[in-house]
């Protein structure tokens, strides 16, 4: 069955609803939820599955989708669940902004994103377990470093892996494609709720 999505103008007031697959191929508006998951003086950041048709291999935040038309926001922690095999109750997320983001890729993706971080401990990153074929690798970087990345101050940022604690170094172009605006609002924002 399809997923069926709310779309909106690009004022945020609601339009209708409509199949996911056609909400990508008009660019509608529509809302997502993104959850992203720090650790002491870390943010946890995903490498999409290789495989996958929308940005494949690229760096994302920790977790993301789309919110269906019959669901709240607070339902987004299924996504946490999907992805991660994480149960987190919705009252420990703490909510940063819902921003307007368009993404330029195979197609234009328009998302109000609705963002939360939550702190996890480490027997939660032990307990981690990828439940779906979305995610491929999760990758610490340090909140200093990722501010520092993202107010253009450094133009490459270090990884490591929680497979193999291996380095990996990434520039901007390995992330989805979001604005500076997005990168610098994220940024400033985990710095102040943290």
């Amino acid at each position: 069955m399809a997923e069926i999505l709310n779309t909106f103008y690009h004022n945020y007031q609601y339009k209708g609803k409509m199949e996911r697959a056609l909400v990508h191929k008009n660019s509608e508006w529509h809302e997502t939820f993104q959850c992203i998951f720090t650790s002491k003086d870390s943010i946890l950041f995903q490498q999409r599955n290789v495989a996958l048709h929308d940005y494949p291999g690229l760096i994302d935040v920790t977790v993301g989708g789309h919110i269906k038309c019959d669901e709240k926001m607070s339902d987004g922690i299924r996504e946490i669940k999907e992805e991660m095999g994480l149960d987190i109750s919705f009252e420990r997320l703490q909510f940063l902004c819902t921003l307007p983001e368009s993404l330029e890729g195979l197609f234009t993706d328009k998302e109000f994103i609705h963002i939360y971080t939550v702190e996890i401990t480490d027997d939660e990153i032990s307990a981690i377990a990828f439940q779906d074929d979305e995610v491929q690798s999760l990758y610490q970087i340090n909140k200093d470093e990722f501010s520092k990345f993202s107010k253009g101050q450094i133009e490459t940022i270090n990884g490591v892996s929680l497979d193999n604690q291996t380095s990996r170094f990434f520039t901007q172009s390995d992330f989805l494609p979001y604005s500076s605006a997005y990168f610098t609002c994220v940024s400033a924002l985990i710095e102040r709720n943290l």
